[in-house]
């Protein structure tokens, strides 16, 4: 073989050991599947509490947070509630009103997405006419507004941003663009230091087919998700596009960012996909609506090229990742697996991944929909808030009816402790 041909082929068996020893592999833990891991610790919002510390309103998954202290924050009734560990009052930061610090009135109906960063900086989405995130410092003092864009245009932020201090900050820009009959979608995980913005990584995807002024949208195209890890870190990932297949299963994979060394790191796990019905495939289940009152003229093209993209790109199955919740360096991976499908007790398989080492740890069922609450406090339906310092929070009622926000424990034993 000729030296110049050797040294080719030398040159790809090298890229390619390079390429799978980026993506280590690793094996589920063939551990028990835990189901009875939670035992209840408080309910808060209506007891014990003043009442402009009441909860009046549903709480939504992105209207609450818990920072490294278990300090829960609520928003509720234009303005965030928080409360100590224990569920007692602490303090009210902002108010209804257009002034700095305060909550455009709109925000009673619409996700606050509040955070707290590492350093005890709290951000929550001022949904006005100006989109944009009010930033307090840790001792809850208005201190900025930050990624401000008119709501109507082409690009806007609508997802949780981070204030790491009074100059740096983490958050999402989405812009939209038509192309011929798909509207694609940018969504771009950005770092703003001292008025200067870089892209940390971008993602694009078509989100509606679209034919004249009526659109549907394509479903099964996956989200972002992101948060910060200890070590002024990044952690993401996109639950259709960060996906591999090959000949030995499907994976997701998992980025890890370094914002002082721009270093990049990812590691990949091994999970089952769930096919789409047919129902799913012709209908999606998702969105469609009419811009110029067309709609249920082209209901049918739009169903067909919903379909006929959904084929061209081979999509067959449900994205690995349903939903993912971080808590440290610990990441719970909701999948479509379930089981007790269509029976009065369903439950999703969530994945408990240790991001550090890239494997995961334990697996645990989560009650879906369909399932009731006990008498004792039992967690058989729940939407998750958020998972923080090993609690899980979730939202229920108390036996009066009123909004609360219900604190769990979780055992040790899903950390593989």
């Amino acid at each position: 073989m000729p030296a110049t041909k050797k040294l080719m082929v030398i040159g790809g068996i090298f890229l390619f050991l390079l390429f799978i020893l980026s993506f280590p592999l690793y094996s589920k833990q063939k551990s028990e599947l835990l189901e009875n891991y939670l035992t209840y610790v408080l309910s808060i919002g209506a007891e014990g509490v003043p009442s402009e510390y009441l909860i009046v309103r549903n709480i939504g998954i992105d209207r609450m947070t818990v920072d490294n202290e278990n300090n829960i924050y609520i928003f509720d009734e234009t303005r965030i509630k928080v409360y100590d560990q224990n569920g007692k009052a602490k303090a009210i930061i902002g108010s209804p009103g257009q002034g700095p610090g305060e909550f455009y009135p709109s925000g009673l109906t619409n996700p606050s997405q509040i955070t707290v960063g590492p350093t005890g900086f709290v951000t929550a989405l001022n949904n006005g006419a100006i989109r944009c995130y009010n930033v307090y410092d840790n001792k809850y003092r208005y201190i900025d507004l930050i990624f401000k864009t008119p709501r109507i245009s082409g690009t806007q932020y609508f997802f949780k941003a981070f204030a790491l201090n009074p100059n740096e900050y983490i958050g999402i820009n989405q812009a939209d663009e038509k192309k011929d009959k798909y509207l694609y979608r940018t969504f771009s995980i950005e770092y703003l230091k001292n008025n200067k913005n870089s892209v940390i990584v971008s993602y694009t995807k078509p989100i509606n087919v679209i034919k004249g002024g009526s659109h549907m949208s394509i479903s099964y195209l996956g989200n972002l998700y992101y948060d910060i890890l200890p070590g002024r870190r990044i952690v993401y990932t996109h639950s259709r596009i960060d996906e591999l297949e090959d000949a030995s299963g499907r994976y997701y994979i998992i980025h890890i960012y370094n914002l002082d060394t721009g270093e990049k790191n990812q590691f990949k796990i091994k999970s089952n996909p769930v096919f789409l019905t047919e129902e799913e495939l012709k209908t999606g289940g998702g969105y469609a609506g009419g811009g110029s009152g067309d709609f249920d003229a082209v209901k049918d093209d739009l169903l067909k090229m919903r379909t006929d993209y959904l084929k061209k790109n081979n999509i067959k199955t449900h994205e690995l990742i349903q939903r993912i919740f971080f808590d440290g360096t610990i990441a719970y991976v909701e999948t479509r697996n379930r089981k007790g499908i269509g029976s009065e007790k369903s439950y999703y398989l969530m994945e408990i991944v240790d991001i550090e080492k890239g494997t995961i740890v334990q697996s645990i069922y989560r009650p879906s929909s369909g399932v009731k609450f006990d008498k004792d406090k039992k967690p058989l339906l729940f939407i998750i808030l958020a998972i923080k310092n090993g609690y899980i929070y979730t939202t229920s009622s108390n036996p009066e009816g009123y909004p609360v926000v219900d604190k769990y424990k979780i055992d040790p034993k899903v950390y593989g402790k």
